[in-house]
């Protein structure tokens, strides 16, 4: 689809609640022209397939996690609803791999109580158990949130998985494996800071730095990536590190985890599809967006930030760079915000605000 062109957003919108919403947006004054829902528990991600048939839900419940898949077309039919699986899975994504049966399709899963990375086949939407379920088992310095590994996302670039422990205060670089079906191999772990809490992550179009905000510490890290002459290992680099709350003060920037000092906390970061910004959400009483200018070698500065409603957690940019999308849970509303591409600055189009309850996650067909 065109978002340039296109006069209608079909939009899914992802909750902490007991429904999904499946909304039409008119693409110029944001106003809904429809509106239906999806009853899903704690459907706090979601992915569509490649063709737009279906798409697949999260159910980040703790022992009643689920996986379940849906016809994309009215009335949304349950095709499948796997049971069992790590606990609190809290992103997912599709990937299609070339076997020699054709072209086949998996899902993968961030498991937060899980401390895992599930893999499963799917077949015409149906969702099949997990052919491989990848544990972790590390810890960090924060003996409430970081007694065991919390996988909170992963991204990859070409054959390279990059998993955020935000319970283990690690990086886990795993190998994508496709000769016959989909599978992930384990390589090494790279350490962040100590009660850091790793939490999202951004890659460039070229691969070669990766951008993670940490959710505790509220950190930006930037990483070099490069891959060897043989393309069988990659080397991660740390080559940037600063914080990126409000507060400048050093004490409080290298104790993040000092009783009633550091409350905030990062929530996602993505890169402006012109590759000049990055953008980074953070809640907790900062809500707001913060908005990073990068140089030709990929380092960050600091350019501005855009305020928003409470607790904006996952964002959206549409392809144009002119929009973003953010859902604010603790104030039941989406924003939309209007971004420069030439500055990278954004601003509020405060009076296309769409109500919904709970929301944290939008995605665009």
């Amino acid at each position: 689809m065109s978002f340039l062109f296109a006069m209608i957003l079909q939009m899914l919108v992802g909750t902490y609640g007991e429904q999904i919403y499946k909304m039409k947006v008119d693409s110029v004054t944001f106003e809904i022209l429809g509106c239906d829902t999806v009853a899903v528990d704690n459907a706090s991600y979601l992915a569509l397939s490649s063709d737009g048939k279906y798409f697949y839900t999260v159910s980040e419940s703790g022992a009643d996690s689920k996986i379940s898949s849906f016809e994309n077309k009215f009335p949304y039919r349950r095709l499948s609803c796997i049971e069992g699986v790590s606990m609190d899975p809290c992103f997912i994504v599709t990937r299609d791999v070339a076997t020699d049966q054709g072209l086949c399709t998996y899902l993968m899963t961030g498991d937060y109580s899980g401390g895992s990375i599930s893999v499963f086949p799917v077949e015409e939407g149906y969702v099949k158990p997990a052919s491989q379920v990848v544990r972790f088992n590390c810890s960090g310095l924060d003996t409430v949130r970081q007694r065991s590994s919390h996988i909170h996302q992963f991204k990859s670039s070409g054959k390279w998985l990059f998993a955020s422990d935000l319970g283990g205060d690690r990086l886990h670089v795993l190998k994508i494996s496709q000769e016959s079906g989909l599978h992930l191999d384990s390589l090494f772990d790279v350490r962040t800071a100590p009660g850091s809490g790793p939490r999202h992550m951004a890659i460039n179009a070229k691969g070669t730095r990766l951008y993670l905000l940490s959710e505790v510490s509220c950190e930006l890290y930037v990483y070099m990536l490069k891959e060897d002459r043989t393309g069988d290992n990659i080397e991660m680099r740390l080559i940037q590190r600063l914080f990126i709350g409000d507060s400048d003060d050093e004490v409080i920037a290298n104790n993040p985890l000092v009783s009633g000092v550091n409350t905030q906390a990062g929530g996602d970061i993505q890169l402006h599809p012109n590759g000049k910004y990055l953008y980074a959400s953070l809640r907790n009483g900062a809500d707001k967006i913060a908005i990073f200018e990068l140089d030709s070698n990929g380092m960050a500065a600091r350019k501005s930030s855009c305020s928003t409603a409470l607790h904006p957690r996952n964002f959206t940019i549409l392809p144009d760079g002119c929009t973003m999308i953010v859902p604010c849970k603790n104030s039941d509303l989406i924003q939309f915000f209007q971004i420069d591409p030439v500055s990278g600055l954004m601003s509020e189009m405060a009076e296309k605000r769409i109500s919904a309850k709970c929301p944290v996650l939008t995605v665009i067909e």
